[in-house]
C-alpha cells in the first residue's frame, strides 16, 4: 500500500478535498498499482468516492500539462542552478561541471 507522504501534522482522515487529491496524485506518480491506490483510499478516507478520487487526480495531473515552454524552461533552469550549487557544496565537481555544461547549451539554442 502507498505511503502517506503528507506531514505529521495533517490528519488525512479529516482533510479537504484538495488534500485528498494531492495525496491521491502522488500515490499514482509513486507507481503504485491501480488497487493499491484504491486500497489506500478506501482505507484512509472509507467514507470517499475512490474512483472520483483517482479521476479528480489524473484530471489534476492532465492540467499539468498545459504549462508554456517558457515556463517549463525557466524551472528547469532554475533546477540546474540549484542542482549546481548542491554538487558545489558536496564536493562533486564533475557534476557540477556538467550542470554547467547544460546551463550554457540551454542558454546557446
Amino acid at each position: 500500500m502507498p505511503q502517506d507522504e503528507t506531514s505529521a501534522s495533517t490528519s488525512l482522515a479529516t482533510c479537504d478535498d484538495a488534500t485528498a487529491v494531492e495525496q491521491v496524485a502522488k500515490w499514482i506518480l509513486t507507481g503504485a498499482r491501480d488497487a493499491d491506490v484504491l486500497e489506500a483510499i478506501a482505507a484512509t478516507w472509507p467514507e470517499r468516492d475512490a474512483l472520483a478520487l483517482v479521476m479528480q487526480a489524473i484530471t489534476q495531473l492532465k492540467a499539468s500539462a498545459n504549462v508554456d515552454r517558457d515556463t517549463v524552461r525557466g524551472f528547469v533552469f532554475e533546477a540546474r542552478k540549484d542542482l549546481y550549487r548542491q554538487m558545489r557544496e558536496i564536493g562533486d565537481f564533475a557534476g557540477a561541471l556538467r550542470a554547467l555544461k547544460d546551463i550554457s547549451a540551454d542558454l546557446a539554442v
